[in-house]
């Protein structure tokens, strides 16, 4: 039996041989940095024995990184991501490049797609007000400055992988919804010669220019289910009164939107070219069959009510409704890939434990609540017709302190934190396991 939720000592490449192939849905571990700081612990790596990160050159810790990465490689779920935090090492006043050659290997020999390059910032500097914040390790040199950010590099192995970019993403003011339907609305005149329309003139929510706005309401939400299967399983097995529910909202929902978008005269493709939403999407919200029907969200909501002269949101779409229809949410920006998150204080003797905020922050775009225990994919993945869940579990195989495993158990997920060193394995299971240890522990 694969044991899961503990720290174990050891070589990860030795640990995980012991575990199955795509065991593992998330992996999170940060790379000892090369030439910064000697952990005392040494091991074999291809014919050299010796302390990682101690090589005489940077182009043998990446050999050395790429042999543990490749085993990592088997035990990580197709469908899952790996994030690698990694720094660089200056040496003769130069930088190394040591996550450049990395990245290069990881992609060319291991197979790996790099999805994206996060930038942890741990400081920033606002040039203008002169004024900076965050808490980066200050630096003694006069010739440059101080190096205040990390890369954590998001590698998959599977084009099609679990990522939730609604559970990060960040909230438009109101302002800022306020100034986009604003603008649409006068930006230029209704022109009869590209558009159709009921009545003898244009309504005034035709004032707008096409193309301006492209779903900057909308989530994303990549499933790879229907959008009404929550739906379809009510209907089938639920009681009698969500069904009624369900056609009430049906009819008092996507029937007057349905509406609306006649009482406009523009086609499903007009609207889609002038909101940016795929046409796919918004047919959701104009059917009225209830295994098609799909809720917009407030955001979306709100990107249409000027063109289609809807009414108020929480008119229609009542609160009763919202269990009972799948809402595609709306109203949030994808963050980007430059975050600021400061560095944390830790108690114990570690010398650069990344941040909680830092983990939590991936794990909630990349960990599953849910894999089918069946078919090992991810729920909104899943095609079993009678799925059985297990949790996301969370593999860490350079564990150091144990921020990763203190943040998956916090979450509710299954982990697995492994470390060299017996001494940081006794840190990571005081931080983990100790009293606090739901709250974060020293962090």
């Amino acid at each position: 039996m694969e044991e899961l939720n503990t720290v174990k000592q050891g070589d990860c490449r030795e640990i995980l041989i012991d575990y199955p192939a795509e065991f593992f849905d998330v992996v999170i571990t940060s790379p000892p940095y090369w030439k910064k700081r000697e952990y005392g612990v040494k091991a074999e790596y291809s014919g050299w024995y010796g302390e990682l990160g101690q090589e005489d050159d940077p182009k043998k810790f990446v050999d050395h990184l790429i042999d543990i990465f490749r085993i990592v490689k088997r035990v990580l779920n197709r469908h899952g991501s790996l994030f690698v935090v990694i720094d660089d090492t200056y040496q003769d006043k130069s930088f190394q490049l040591v996550p450049e050659r990395f990245a290069i290997r990881m992609v060319d020999e291991l197979g790996f797609i790099l999805r994206g390059k996060i930038i942890w910032s741990k400081r920033v500097f606002k040039y203008k007000e002169r004024d900076a914040f965050g808490n980066p390790l200050p630096t003694p040199a006069k010739d440059r400055l101080n190096h205040a950010w990390e890369y954590v590099y998001h590698f998959v192995k599977d084009k099609k992988y679990y990522f939730d970019l609604d559970a990060v993403k960040t909230q438009y003011s109101p302002k800022t919804v306020e100034r986009l339907v604003r603008y649409i609305r006068n930006e230029e005149k209704f022109d009869p010669n590209k558009h159709k329309y009921s009545g003898d003139e244009a309504p005034p929510h035709f004032f707008m220019k096409e193309r301006i706005i492209r779903s900057k309401f909308l989530d994303s939400k990549s499933t790879y289910g229907s959008l009404a299967g929550r739906v379809v399983k009510i209907l089938a097995e639920g009681k009698e009164n969500e069904k009624i529910l369900i056609r009430k909202a049906v009819k008092n929902v996507n029937g007057y939107l349905k509406m609306k978008l006649k009482e406009s005269g523009l086609t499903l493709r007009k609207l889609s070219e002038i909101t940016g939403i795929r046409e796919s999407t918004l047919s959701h919200y104009f059917r009225t069959d209830p295994n098609g029907a799909a809720i917009p969200s407030r955001g979306t909501w709100e990107l249409l009510k000027p063109i289609l002269g809807l009414g108020e949101y929480d008119e229609f779409v009542k609160e009763e409704y919202k269990p009972v229809l799948p809402i595609l949410e709306g109203g949030r920006s994808n963050p980007g890939d430059c975050v600021y998150i400061p560095t944390e204080n830790l108690s114990e003797k570690h010398f650069a434990p990344f941040p909680t905020n830092l983990v939590e922050f991936l794990l909630k775009m990349a960990c599953p609540k849910r894999v089918c225990i069946r078919c090992n994919r991810p729920e909104g993945i899943c095609r079993c017709l009678y799925p059985k869940w297990r949790r996301g579990r969370v593999l860490d195989p350079m564990g150091g302190s144990g921020t990763t495993g203190v943040v998956a158990r916090r979450m509710g997920f299954d982990f697995l934190m492994v470390d060299i060193s017996p001494e940081y394995c006794e840190i990571s299971r005081k931080r983990i396991f100790g009293e606090g240890a739901m709250l974060g522990g020293n962090s």
